[in-house]
């Protein structure tokens, strides 16, 4: 296993900033959006960081508190304290984690999270979060390790004070195919950090880009959401107006006028049909050119 020991916190940030961390890998794979991975690649750039908050700090505080509650489940389990040991990836070294926990070997790690309510699972894993799976799973990766112990410490809150209120945790095991999703994810970034801008991105250059695309789809989205709703329930108003009316109808009401007329049964060609059983004589009829044209599609993404 590879480590890196910093001499001072200060340290400890640098070689994050000039390396790919499990949570950032976690962000980049949980969100792949062009204004997530420009924000990332700007805060490498000019080592912007952020300052955290009251939540973070009563987390990073009950750590200590709470190792010793993880190393009685793995005698193995070590704390590591600030500033803490970074693991360095044994097949890319521009890859680290920091596990709250890890044994010398590295077979095992640990970690440590407070939240507010229970846990209920996610798209991989019934109890575990997907942002928490995912660290764990990179950080597993980063180790050699083949399991994670995950303890949870929930508590309450009033006023900005905080409560502890009882803790569980569970063993979460090495995945490797959702390993193999964030490698396949961390080739990307590397590589567009060096030119080759990912399928799924686009040519988006700029994080002013970026924000002006986000902004954009979210409209567009919101509003084709809206317009299926509306879609729904004025077909669905149109049903119960023709049970009314019959097939054969008209009159005025609240300022339209209102008409049903049914058309009889016709029959169209079948061109599939045509194209099936007459290929040559089909492709002699089909001379008439249409003009392509670019079209918009927005497709709703599933992690």
């Amino acid at each position: 296993m590879k480590t890196f020991k910093p001499n001072n916190e200060e340290e400890w940030h640098e070689y994050r900033r000039q390396h790919l961390t499990s949570t950032e890998l976690r962000d980049l794979h949980l969100g792949k959006t062009a204004r997530k991975w420009q924000e990332l690649r700007e805060q490498k750039e000019t080592g912007k960081r952020w300052g955290g908050n009251d939540y973070t700090v009563w987390g990073t505080a009950r750590e200590p508190v709470l190792a010793p509650l993880v190393a009685e489940v793995d005698s193995r389990l070590v704390y590591n304290a600030d500033p803490q040991t970074i693991i360095i990836n044994k097949d890319d070294e521009r890859l680290c984690g920091t596990p709250d926990l890890f044994s010398e070997d590295g077979e095992v790690i640990g970690e440590i999270k407070t939240a507010k309510h229970p846990f209920t699972g996610g798209y991989w894993h019934d109890w575990c979060p997907d942002g928490y799976y995912l660290q764990v799973q990179a950080n597993m990766w980063h180790a050699g390790a083949e399991a994670c112990v995950l303890l949870v410490e929930y508590y309450q809150e009033q006023d900005g004070e905080f409560t502890p209120d009882g803790y569980e945790y569970q063993v979460i095991h090495y995945d490797p195919k959702v390993v193999e999703g964030m490698q396949r994810t961390a080739a990307d970034w590397f590589a567009w950090l060096e030119g080759t801008t990912p399928d799924w991105m686009g040519e988006v250059t700029s994080l002013e880009d970026a924000d002006e695309i986000e902004d954009l789809v979210a409209e567009i989205g919101a509003g084709e959401d809206e317009m299926r709703e509306l879609k729904g329930r004025i077909d669905q108003q149109r049903k119960q107006l023709l049970e009314k009316l019959g097939d054969s109808y008209a009159g005025t009401h609240a300022g339209y006028k209102v008409s049903v007329s049914t058309t009889k049964d016709t029959t169209t060609f079948d061109s599939k049909a045509m194209k099936s059983e007459h290929p040559d004589m089909y492709r002699d009829y089909c001379t008439k050119v249409r003009r392509g044209s670019t079209r918009l599609r927005l497709t709703k993404v599933v992690n």
